[in-house]
């Protein structure tokens, strides 16, 4: 049976969504079972099925979208539950400073107090994959590079600790 990597998302634009289709294809492409839900969709308790959670948001006033962080507030009594799950995030903006990385460290903490074994980067975005949309809607990033390298690595650190 393969391990399973959930990606949750918010996008009120599509652009968050393209990225968390991104994220699933390099989980996959590594050989784990990936299913994408709508933050909406997903209840916390969904949370314990997977060896993996990766969550993706829109950067609001540098940080997670109200829908992202209603969700995570709602993880609250699942405390240790979580622990040794692997956790990853991505975030997108319009703006280059528009405080993508404070969005994703504000994901990761969440996974760190829930004891979760966070995916970094040394080679790629660090925190985890970042968009940009400029002008009229045009994405400046690579998307499918940054997306479905993050899948990749957290399905493989999930392999390697015997998800």
């Amino acid at each position: 049976m393969s391990a399973k990597v959930l990606i949750v998302y918010d996008s009120s634009h599509g652009l968050v969504e393209d990225m968390a289709r991104q994220v699933a294809s390099g989980v996959r492409a590594a050989g784990l079972t990936a299913v994408v839900e709508n933050v909406e969709a997903c209840a916390p308790e969904d949370l314990l099925k997977y060896e993996a959670l990766i969550l993706g948001s829109p950067c609001y006033f540098a940080g997670p979208s109200a829908p992202m962080k209603r969700f995570l507030d709602r993880t609250y009594d699942l405390r240790g539950r979580l622990e040794g799950k692997v956790g990853a995030a991505f975030s997108a903006s319009d703006h280059i400073g528009g405080g993508n990385e404070l969005t994703v460290r504000a994901l990761l903490d969440a996974m760190l107090v829930h004891g979760m074994i966070i995916q970094g980067d040394p080679v790629g975005d660090p925190f985890g994959a970042i968009a940009l949309r400029e002008g009229e809607g045009e994405v400046v990033t690579d998307l499918d590079g940054e997306c479905q390298r993050l899948g990749r690595r957290v399905a493989q650190l999930v392999q390697r600790i015997g998800g």
